[in-house]
């Protein structure tokens, strides 16, 4: 099945088997090969093919007829944005009272300690990291 959808995917591209063997880094007749059903591509080839196409693997051997790939979990958008976690968090504890920690009640100067190192651990990252862009 596969070498059948290969030809198909080749041929919505108009695209040569030179230009795909080039795209993959290997010889005409490797690829035709594959188109023919000679030989069959290892993972990697299948995986750069897929990619190469925007089809998922699946479609490109014929378990499947949807030939989209499978979208891969994508984080939340806040996920990435460590800073603005840490600012969420910070007004969390400062306006919340009665806060625990290990199951104990947490004193108020513990509380802004722990604010001035969420702070100060906030602002070091910040830093670095504009450093580090330089």
């Amino acid at each position: 099945m596969i070498c059948k959808r290969l030809r198909q995917l080749r041929a919505s591209k108009e695209l040569t088997q030179q230009d795909i063997a080039n795209k993959l880094g290997i010889s005409r007749q490797r690829y035709n090969n594959y188109e023919t059903g000679k030989r069959i591509p290892d993972d990697d080839t299948k995986i750069q093919i897929a990619n190469f196409y925007g089809v998922s693997i699946d479609y490109l051997i014929g378990q499947t007829d949807n030939p989209t790939p499978y979208d891969k979990p994508k984080p939340k958008t806040n996920d990435k944005h460590v800073d603005k976690k840490l600012n969420e968090f910070i007004d969390e504890v400062e306006k919340t009272d009665g806060l625990m920690f290990s199951g104990d009640p947490m004193d108020e100067p513990t509380k802004e300690v722990l604010l001035r190192m969420l702070k100060t651990t906030k602002d070091m990252a910040k830093k670095m990291n504009e450093n580090n862009k330089k």
